[in-house]
């Protein structure tokens, strides 16, 4: 997802493992919202390495029967009334949401200089003994919310989905101090054996059909204006696409980490003790 995952999508390009994406060969490149077309963590010496296709912020999932008030920041998974019953991300890249809580807060939470790494530490030991699970997959976070081991959590819109689904109330908030986020592109191996027939996949998954549906089995935002259009103005309002432009402005996308394994450090080091 994003720009940090085990394939590190700002490392491929310049290693020569991705093939450029040849816009003019997308006819529904020019339905995509500007913020998708050739938005920073898919783009590198001008050149576009990817093709954009659902996005959406990390955001606070909380289960309405134990929680009246909506949490209005992250520090509500470090609050002790929630002592064994909350669930965060077990992913070093969480670093970033957790830099949010810093004061002052970094204008980017991905760059951060050893002190604030320090400081998000601090944080991360101070919530451990709080923590019911790192989570890893989010149908485990969707399984602790059923099981009603837990009452708070950071997850994604699917997640709330599948929880809901299973009978559980649960609602979203999205903290004052920001959000991180991800959004999902399609590349293009340079070794493709067809890159004309994986690039019409990528095309049709930018298409209407391909969005509508990506928002019906995934409760994920999409990047075609002209599909999301088609959805009634509730589903845009819920999916954030009735304002993306503001919607996008609020996240702070994930991207690649030049200090990754301190990041991993720190992260190991916070919560495993």
């Amino acid at each position: 997802r994003g720009a940090a995952r085990e394939l590190n999508i700002q490392e491929a390009p310049r290693d020569g493992l991705l093939a450029e994406i040849d816009t003019t060969k997308l006819a529904n490149y020019g339905k995509l919202w500007d913020q998708f077309k050739s938005p920073d963590y898919i783009t590198f010496d001008d050149k576009l390495y990817g093709v954009n296709f659902a996005w959406g912020p990390t955001i606070i999932v909380y289960n309405t029967d134990e929680i009246a008030t909506e949490p209005t920041s992250w520090n509500a998974l470090l609050d002790e009334q929630y002592n064994g019953k909350i669930a965060t991300w077990n992913y070093p890249l969480q670093i970033g949401q957790y830099a949010l809580l810093l004061d002052p807060k970094p204008a980017n939470p991905f760059e951060l200089t050893d002190e604030q790494l320090a400081q998000v530490k601090d944080i991360l030991v101070q919530q451990r003994p709080l923590v019911r699970k790192y989570w890893d997959l989010g149908g485990e976070v969707a399984e602790l919310f059923k099981n009603k081991e837990i009452v708070i959590a950071d997850g994604w819109s699917w997640i709330t989905l599948q929880i809901k689904a299973e009978g559980t109330n649960v609602a979203e908030a999205a903290p004052a101090e920001g959000v991180t986020g991800w959004s999902d592109s399609w590349c293009i191996s340079k070794n493709a054996q067809d890159y004309d027939l994986a690039l019409k996949w990528a095309d049709w998954m930018i298409g209407d059909e391909g969005q509508v549906g990506i928002t019906e089995v995934m409760n994920y935002s999409i990047t075609n204006k002209d599909a999301a259009a088609t959805l009634p103005p509730e589903r845009q309002q819920e999916l954030r696409l009735a304002d993306v432009a503001t919607e996008y402005a609020k996240i702070h996308m994930w991207q690649f980490i030049p200090n990754y394994d301190k990041w991993v450090q720190v992260w190991n080091e916070a919560t495993q003790g």
